[in-house]
């Protein structure tokens, strides 16, 4: 039904204007363009749905047509919301997806997805690729609230090892070895791309048991 309204309002237009013009400006206000779906997808992630603010980043995701700077956004975003929804094993998919298709260059959202995987991949027990992703966004990016928090989370893993990684030499500071993370911490100002501000853990237990009840659930509808 949607599809024939779609091809009459089109054909009203063309035939009323005389021209495509008519036909540009309706394209322009209906939902398939990108910036439509970001900016749905912002909205629903800030009032914390992330089901339907991930729905509307993946339409961006998989429109190969899109431009690079809503397609950044949409990869991270859907990143942003498995993590909110306990979902690191597909966070870590997509970041390392934007890393592969948009990582060669500029720094918009790349030192935001390298410290997050960074975290994502502590939260599932891959301490050492976390720490690479935090070197890596240190090395690229000296200044900035995530390389900041990058030094953080190295220090703190350090302290863990009990080999004194990190320190002052990068200029970040050197901390206790407490949590800066326990306790609610947050860095000001700021960016709004940390999924993880506000004390939030992702719980990878909670991840494995829902899939073990999903196949527990296909096993007993099998006939």
């Amino acid at each position: 039904m949607k599809r024939v309204v779609h091809f009459i309002t089109m054909t009203l237009c063309l035939f009323l204007g005389g021209s495509t013009v008519w036909a540009r400006d309706y394209m322009h206000f209906n939902p398939v363009d990108p910036d439509t779906y970001i900016l749905r997808g912002d909205i629903a992630r800030k009032s914390g749905d992330y089901t339907k603010a991930k729905g509307n980043y993946l339409a961006v995701v998989l429109d190969d047509a899109a431009d690079r700077y809503n397609r950044k956004k949409a990869f991270f975003g859907v990143a942003y919301c498995d993590i909110r929804t306990n979902n690191p094993y597909s966070a870590i998919y997509y970041l390392n997806e934007f890393l592969k298709n948009f990582g060669d260059g500029g720094s918009f959202l790349i030192p935001d997805t390298l410290y997050v995987l960074g975290r994502t991949c502590e939260a599932v027990g891959s301490a050492p690729v976390a720490k690479d992703r935090y070197r890596e966004c240190i090395q690229r990016f000296s200044t900035g609230e995530f390389p900041r928090k990058s030094q953080q989370r190295l220090d703190f893993l350090a302290a863990q090892d009990g080999n004194g990684e990190g320190g002052n030499d990068s200029g970040h500071g050197h901390l206790s070895g407490n949590d800066p993370f326990d306790g609610g911490f947050e860095i000001d100002p700021r960016s709004g791309n940390d999924p993880f501000d506000g004390g939030f853990e992702i719980d990878p237990r909670k991840n494995k048991l829902d899939q073990l009840r999903e196949k527990f659930k296909q096993l007993h509808e099998q006939p």
